[in-house]
């Protein structure tokens, strides 16, 4: 840069930003990717702070709740949880957690997966992320309904059939034992 003779500066100025244009680039590439897993998975991206309000929650797992976002910011996890808060102060306490968190919503309860972390620096949020696993569960008790069903039915079966072909058997048995015995073989002993 140069003065001109009426003291005003004239000339090029440039700074180098490729650096940061490039940096800019791969921060949209992984919002982008993260915006798509959120959309395309049945999982709840959140935050919390220790006294279990929600600072941020994002993600399709929200849907199947009847809830977004918006409407659980600011609120306290235990407006949809009452067993949250040991969970959570655990998060805060040893760095991770991992529990199954109940939501009840509209009087329907769902049950999520959750996983949350914190990095212990004070005044710092615990991050985490919850999956909804409450098909899951409706199966697995299904599961172990139909398994007792059919471990009743197996007992009546054998109790009702091949007890009391058995016991028949028992019966003939001693009956055949009873006749020979007049025979008087040494078979019959």
């Amino acid at each position: 840069m140069a003065e001109d003779g009426r003291g005003k500066l004239q000339g090029l100025a440039a700074l180098e930003i490729t650096g940061r244009v490039k940096a800019e680039e791969l921060l949209l590439k992984a919002t982008s990717l993260l915006n798509g897993i959120l959309k395309s998975l049945p999982v709840i991206v959140w935050s919390v702070d220790e006294e279990g309000t929600i600072l941020e929650a994002r993600g399709s797992g929200l849907e199947g709740v009847g809830l977004c976002g918006d409407q659980m910011l600011g609120r306290s996890v235990a407006d949809f949880s009452t067993t949250s808060a040991t969970e959570i102060a655990k998060a805060f306490k040893a760095g991770a957690a991992n529990f199954i968190l109940p939501i009840t919503h509209d009087g329907q309860e769902h049950s999520f997966d959750t996983f949350l972390h914190h990095s212990k620096g004070r005044g710092h949020p615990a991050v985490g992320f919850s999956i909804d696993i409450t098909e899951r569960r409706w199966l697995e008790r299904k599961l172990l309904l139909v398994s007792d069903e059919e471990q009743l039915r197996i007992g009546a079966d054998l109790h009702d059939g091949l007890g009391q072909h058995l016991t028949g058997i028992a019966c003939l048995s001693a009956a055949l034992r009873e006749r020979l015995k007049l025979l008087d073989p040494p078979e019959a002993l």
